[in-house]
């Protein structure tokens, strides 16, 4: 898949056994399932970049209704277990979401106008050159990434890498 045209690596499609998953851990806390996706993130990760050279990995923000609701944020705890699996710093607090409605229940069309408005700096966010690994649990439509990435460039990341869990099949034709 890509955003912007940039490439966005995922190591599943998000379907059949591993829709069920990311749903236990996003919406029950399922740890192990949390593991799993970050390992397998890591090492498609490791894959791609044997010699690592990403400074810091940032994470999409929950909106304020969906972290009071789950009691966390699942891109958050993904980007952890990912550190803990790569050695790459989390450096949270970068970005911000400030959009108005449920992003999973948006079409395709509005996803995109939801994400190209509600995401932001957080106040005083700044980077200095660095390269960033975004990472999200799920890829839909491609547009919170965009959005995320071209925010993390404007307060000064040289390159940010999008990485996620699993990205949502693409439709044919």
């Amino acid at each position: 898949r890509t955003a912007g045209g940039t490439e966005i690596l995922a190591p599943f499609v998000y379907t059949g056994r591993i829709r069920d998953a990311m749903y236990r851990f996003k919406n029950n806390r399922d740890l192990a399932a949390g593991r799993f996706f970050a390992r397998a993130m890591a090492a498609l990760y490791r894959e791609r970049f044997p010699t690592g050279g990403w400074g810091l990995a940032a994470f999409v923000p929950s909106s304020a209704a969906q972290e009071a609701r789950r009691g966390y944020n699942p891109a958050r705890l993904l980007a952890e277990l990912f550190a803990g699996e790569t050695g790459v710093p989390v450096c949270g607090g970068l970005l911000k979401q400030e959009s108005r409605f449920i992003h999973h229940q948006l079409g395709a069309r509005m996803r995109r106008l939801n994400a190209r408005t509600g995401m932001t700096a957080a106040e005083g966010a700044a980077l200095s050159g660095e390269r960033v690994i975004l990472i999200d649990d799920v890829c839909t439509t491609g547009s919170t990434l965009e959005s995320c990435r071209r925010v993390l460039l404007e307060i000064g990341a040289s390159e940010v890498l999008l990485l996620t869990a699993a990205a949502q099949p693409r439709e044919e034709g």
